[in-house]
């Protein structure tokens, strides 16, 4: 995967993708563009290496941040059993209402959109995670 990022930054960062302009108050503002933002101090572009390495920083950057928040989250679930025991009912509860009773089934599928809507417990649990 990181052997593809040069190629999937190049296909972003192309001519086409570099004209979008921004949109203030459904105005475009026809002075800026969506890659005009890292240009140097006398407005001229940043190479496109250089504009490559930037978003592989934004992608490295939020791959360890995800992944530290990840392991605290399940650090602190694993050293609070009651909130362990409530995010695992509420998962068994939302699955055996939509796929079944059959829980060998559960684990045939990711969860879809409105299995995940319904995780209210797990989806305020993860946030606490920041505090």
């Amino acid at each position: 995967m990181i052997r593809r990022l040069p190629l999937i930054f190049s296909q972003f960062l192309s001519p086409k993708s570099s004209s979008i302009s921004i949109v203030n108050q459904g105005e475009p503002c026809p002075q800026t563009s969506l890659l005009s933002y890292y240009g140097d101090a006398r407005g001229n572009l940043l190479t496109s290496t250089v504009l490559q390495r930037i978003a592989l920083n934004f992608v490295l950057a939020g791959r360890d941040t995800f992944f530290v928040v990840l392991s605290w989250f399940f650090w602190l679930v694993m050293n609070h059993p009651d909130i362990e025991l409530k995010i695992i009912d509420e998962i068994s509860r939302v699955l055996r209402n939509t796929r079944g009773p059959y829980n060998k089934k559960w684990m045939e599928e990711p969860l879809t959109f409105d299995e995940s809507d319904k995780l209210i417990y797990l989806k305020a649990a993860a946030p606490e995670t920041l505090r």
